[in-house]
């Protein structure tokens, strides 16, 4: 069982960072592009 939730977990972690990466890289890139 710990197994499986420490997989979800990591799982939601490498999601999120996507999802934060993806947003900051977004943004630059339009920063980029107004500059």
């Amino acid at each position: 069982m710990p197994t499986s939730k420490a997989v979800i977990f990591e799982g939601a972690a490498k999601r999120s960072a996507v999802l934060v990466f993806n947003r900051f890289y977004s943004f630059d890139v339009k920063g980029r592009i107004l500059l």
